[in-house]
């Protein structure tokens, strides 16, 4: 697992995330550090918003995202490589 995210601008950042399955063994741990990370990344870098793209048939990550207090914002057709759809979805402090 590793995760972190990328100042666009002052104020505003974007999160990405790697995840292999085996570390869904842990998920109620490493729901409470990536809690904890958005808490104080928030706060550290003075960000209004931060953002980030899911699969749209991904529903497992869309909960992650929401549990992250992550909100839908639109939904980016054919977006990925593949063609499929993904949700932007953001938090705002």
């Amino acid at each position: 697992m590793c995760w972190g995210l990328i100042v666009l601008w002052p104020g505003v950042a974007e999160a990405w995330m790697l995840r292999d399955e085996a570390i869904s063994q842990h998920g109620m741990t490493l729901a409470r550090c990536a809690s904890a990370y958005f808490l104080q990344v928030g706060a550290a870098l003075a960000l209004s918003r931060c953002q980030f793209a899911v699969a749209a048939d991904n529903g497992r990550a869309i909960r992650f995202a929401k549990y992250l207090k992550f909100s839908v914002e639109g939904v980016m057709r054919q977006y990925a490589p593949d063609g499929s759809d993904y949700l932007m979805m953001a938090r705002l402090y």
